[in-house]
């Protein structure tokens, strides 16, 4: 955010997230993933390209309700570019880490599906269009970055329409043994 694209050295502030007090071992462990992705997102952060468009750092959005159910939705960045005939383009960027293993590009063109569709109805500049190569997730891991698939608007309403079948049988599901909620 202040200019720079490459990460730099993140190894000190990935030991000072990974020795942060912990009250139990739920938030160890929280605090060893985070420092993990720190760690992984360092080795790879210069591959990605932040070229063609501005950042800014995401507002508070908001979390969507569809047919019953509200989805988290907290991206990292924010995305927008001005064409040449003054449109306003608009998009996000998510991180993805797993521990020690690639997003699933199938997985990420769903999330950068949702995001496309979310900014098509619900843009955070007023009369912008969302664009699919400015919805993007970054993989922390191998470094890809995959952007919306060109059905995007289509798995959009599937997922919406998937709410609905979530939101009537949730109240039904029960937590897995041991889950801390």
């Amino acid at each position: 955010m202040d200019g720079n694209s490459l990460p730099g050295d993140l190894s000190g502030k990935a030991e000072d997230v990974r020795n942060m007090l912990a009250d139990d071992d739920f938030y160890k462990q929280l605090y060893g993933y985070n420092a993990d992705f720190i760690e992984a997102f360092s080795a790879v952060g210069a591959m990605f390209e932040f070229g063609g468009f501005e950042l800014m750092a995401p507002q508070n959005i908001g979390n969507p309700e569809y047919n019953g159910t509200k989805v988290r939705f907290t991206p990292s960045l924010l995305t927008y570019r001005l064409t040449k005939v003054n449109t306003q383009k608009i998009g996000a960027i998510m991180y993805r880490y797993a521990k020690g293993a690639p997003v699933s590009q199938d997985v990420a063109q769903w999330q950068s599906a949702f995001m496309f569709g979310y900014f098509s109805e619900s843009p955070f500049i007023e009369e912008a269009k969302s664009e699919q190569k400015l919805c993007k997730i970054l993989c922390a891991v191998s470094g890809a970055a995959i952007v919306a698939p060109t059905n995007s608007i289509y798995r959009f309403n599937e997922m919406k329409a998937a709410c609905s079948d979530i939101a009537e049988k949730w109240a039904n599901v029960l937590p897995p043994p041991g889950a801390v909620i």
